[in-house]
């Protein structure tokens, strides 16, 4: 989340102990594109239609996708320094993603 990103910097820029350090931003949420999917129902007012699809077809069909299908693609990431460190907190991920498509949103109808 955009506005994660700028406290994180801004932590980074009022903190001395952040010096020559670096900071990975991954809030600790993990999730697949199934709970992703009900994520965007949930903050959107609109009603949408999904084609279930299978790691196969996506491969064979090269559909591009957001976010990684294989073992082999995927990494998860570990933001937890910054909160031990700085004590950074991550914004709620429902509230951060309702906010995002309010904003955006607007600029699309």
């Amino acid at each position: 989340y955009a506005k994660d990103v700028a406290r994180g910097i801004m932590l980074c820029i009022e903190k001395e102990e952040a010096d020559n350090k670096t900071y990975i931003l991954s809030a600790p949420e993990v999730f697949n594109y199934d709970s992703y999917v009900d994520l965007l129902r949930s903050v959107s007012d609109r009603d949408f239609k999904t084609t279930p699809v299978t790691v196969e077809d996506v491969l064979k069909n090269n559909i591009p996708l957001p976010f990684p299908l294989t073992p082999e693609e995927n990494a998860l990431f570990n933001g937890q320094k910054i909160v031990n460190e700085l004590g950074f907190e991550y914004g709620d991920l429902k509230t951060s993603m309702q906010m995002t498509y309010n904003a955006f949103k607007t600029v699309f109808e």
